[in-house]
């Protein structure tokens, strides 16, 4: 460790716009840290309460006197169970909301999503996401360690109380790690399967049923009006026994009469209801629940026009939790307009949940799991042999395009490793901005995780480990550990099944760096090694040369000075032979750091400066400014604090104008060591307070640091 006290082993490959305005260190403006100082909004993240919801006034009471009479001193549980299709995450949104002023901590939910195609939501994902609510900067590794940070981040929030659901689940087992710490939190589980494991945790296990026949003519007045109803009763209650009282067929039925307002209701019950072509639906036993559900999606899907059928489909067939209209439009080789239009059309027709409007991908979808079981079976009747691994090729290549385009304006400097897109899209990615190209990355990141899966089990192997080298900016930027080691195990297996050893070296090389960055050093070291040996065996001097430097890195993490220094002095060398400046001056960059550690500030000084010229010279503005940043620390240590301060000062000044959030708040943080080291106590305390500011927006580490150094100034 350095004896300034800041993590430092990261190369600034990447940097994020934040808005920033520098002119000197009095007058330094962060405009995006301003909302950062509260801290992330309260999270209220439920779906919205369907507006013909009725029917469940018994079980709503039921739910509310069991609540009534839990103790708080633990976390209250209940288990929503019932087939898929009868009601049970509009009984729980609905019920949930009219609680919301006994949860100020928030309200969040999680689909585990126990029935797609590709399994269960992976449990270290889930715990990712709803940390993320709360907790910003590096999550650990395992689910171990994820599932005790979300206890001790919900058990610290005294008098905030939490309230969970999580819909979509299949076992006890999915839920235990996702239980909240501390007392007096609320968390609801839907499952279509008896959760009878969870009896032994104290949840409440409630059996949903099928609305009765009153309920269910009831919706159908919500929606159809009853003016309508009141004309035909006998044809209602028939339609709402022929949905057996589960409202998503009861939904399908609403919505086709809904198209026609004068035609009879009767007319529905009859086989010529069918206005679309196609065979007749499939017969199922007339006391059948699933056949209820099966003939109500039937006679929906004939009603499509054919092609936003295809779209139901082909988004039945891509193994993807989601989808919004530029995925659809890349699956289903459509331009982004037809795509959204289909979209629309298949959400009004009940087949599309429509869950949320996101800052990045606008507005996102969901199949029902019976709608994507049926659009699954409709295209194992209606498409060609190749076409589910076409569609999920076409959205893998989408991806890519993206990453790649975020990986070119984030981090230049990252090795090419390019593959001819397959599918290249007709409406390719773009970015101008490091802020945008980072957002895209971050808000896509389930899904890009869920593609990674799908695309291995595929075997689409080209396309995951080109796919996984591309998204370096959202693994070294988001410090998320357990996907960064998911998706490199399933990057690096599909560069070994492809063939491609230099993909294999460079994946294990970055898989080190986010070994090392977690804290394992030995096993960083380990990586590491490999990939020497690797390089060395392919006679790859460049893949050699950075093995070495990150080896030298991992021990100086580790406190083996001796070691690193002589492995990063031969990583220098090597790119000298190479004429590589950029890597020599990454090198010095860390070779001074170890000579201010070992007390040696005028090599430090030496090396900074060696750097900061070659930098410069290769045009690497960022990097540049960090060894002006340890610059600046080298010339404090010498007892030149006047120039310390001048150096110090016009590094932040430097980051300011870059827009890199982490190195803004690196290069104040170091400003004010130098400062308080200077004697200007007010002034160290108004840079740490900027640096903290800046840190709460992305790392809660740094920011625990730096409140540390707050509370030791006088």
């Amino acid at each position: 460790m350095s004896h300034d006290g800041v993590a430092n082993h990261i190369d600034g490959n990447s940097s994020v716009t934040t808005g920033v305005q520098a002119r000197d260190i009095h007058t330094l403006t962060i405009h995006a840290a301003a909302a950062a100082d509260h801290g992330p909004p309260i999270p209220y993240q439920l779906p919205p309460v369907p507006a013909a919801f009725t029917g469940r006034a018994r079980e709503v009471e039921v739910l509310s006197q069991w609540l009534e009479t839990q103790p708080d001193h633990g976390v209250r549980l209940a288990a929503l169970c019932g087939m898929g299709g009868v009601g049970k995450t509009a009984l729980a949104t609905w019920w949930l909301h009219r609680l919301r002023t006994q949860f100020p901590g928030g309200q969040l939910y999680a689909d585990l999503r126990g029935h797609l195609p590709g399994g269960p939501a992976p449990t270290h994902e889930v715990l990712v996401r709803l940390l993320r609510a709360y907790r910003a900067g590096p999550l650990p590794p395992t689910v171990e360690e994820l599932s005790a940070w979300w206890r001790s981040v919900t058990a610290a929030r005294e008098g905030a109380r939490v309230c969970l659901l999580l819909d979509n689940a299949t076992s006890a087992d999915q839920i235990r790690p996702l239980l909240p710490g501390g007392h007096g939190h609320l968390v609801v589980v839907t499952s279509r399967e008896l959760l009878t494991g969870l009896a032994r945790d104290g949840a409440a296990l409630h059996q949903l049923r099928p609305l009765d026949p009153e309920a269910a003519t009831e919706y159908l007045a919500r929606c159809l009006g009853s003016g309508r109803i009141a004309r035909e009763p006998d044809a209602a209650r028939h339609i709402a026994a022929a949905a057996h009282g589960l409202p998503l067929a009861l939904g399908l039925a609403v919505t086709e009469l809904a198209a026609h307002p004068g035609r009879p209701l009767a007319d529905l019950l009859a086989p010529s209801a069918r206005s679309g072509s196609g065979p007749a639906p499939r017969q199922r036993r007339p006391n059948s629940l699933e056949g209820a559900m099966t003939t109500g999606l039937d006679r929906t899907y004939w009603n499509l026009p054919r092609d936003v059928a295809r779209v139901y489909r082909r988004l039945g067939l891509l193994p993807l939790p989601e989808t919004d209209t530029a995925l659809t439009a890349a699956a289903c080789n459509l331009p982004a307009g037809e795509a959204d239009r289909a979209l629309r059309a298949l959400s009004s027709a009940r087949l599309l949940e429509d869950i949320a409007d996101h800052p990045v991908r606008g507005r996102i979808w969901r199949l029902h799991d019976e709608a994507r079981a049926h659009a699954r079976a409709q295209a194992a009747r209606e498409e060609t042999d190749g076409t589910a691994e076409e569609t999920l090729h076409r959205a893998l290549d989408w991806y890519q395009s993206g990453a790649t385009a975020a990986e070119r304006l984030l981090t230049p400097s990252h090795r090419r490793l390019d593959r001819p897109l397959a599918y290249p899209p007709a409406q390719p990615i773009t970015f101008t901005q490091h802020a945008e190209a980072l957002a895209w990355l971050e808000g896509q990141q389930d899904q890009l995780m869920a593609a990674i899966r799908a695309g291995h089990t595929a075997g689409l192997y080209t396309c995951i480990w080109t796919l996984v080298w591309a998204l370096w900016p959202l693994w070294h930027h988001g410090q998320i550990y357990s996907l960064w080691f998911e998706a490199h195990k399933l990057g690096l297996d599909a560069a070994r099944r492809d063939g491609a050893p230099l993909a294999e070296r460079e994946l294990l090389n970055t898989w080190g760096v986010g070994l090392r960055s977690a804290g394992q050093h030995d096993a960083a070291i380990g990586a590491f090694t490999r990939v020497r040996d690797m390089a060395t065996a392919a006679a790859d001097a460049t893949g050699q040369a950075q093995a070495l430097h990150e080896l030298g890195v991992a021990h100086h993490a580790a406190g083996r000075r001796g070691d690193a220094a002589e492995l990063l002095l031969q990583a220098r060398a090597q790119r000298a032979e190479l004429g590589d400046p950029r890597g020599q001056a990454l090198t010095d960059i860390v070779l001074g750091e170890i000579a201010l550690d070992d007390d040696r500030p005028d090599e430090a000084i030496a090396r900074f400066t060696t750097a900061r010229s070659l930098l410069l010279e290769v045009t690497d503005p960022h990097n540049a400014a960090r060894a002006l940043a340890w610059l600046g620390r080298a010339h404090a240590r010498s007892g030149d604090g006047k120039v310390a301060l001048e150096l110090g000062r016009t590094a932040v000044e430097e980051f300011g104008q870059i827009g890199s959030r982490r190195w803004i708040g690196r290069s104040l943080e170091m400003l004010g060591q130098t400062t308080h080291e200077a004697g200007h106590e007010e002034a160290a305390r108004e840079l740490f307070t900027r640096a903290l500011s800046v840190y709460k927006s992305f790392s809660g580490r740094d920011s625990d640091r730096l409140r540390s150094r707050l509370r030791d100034l006088p």
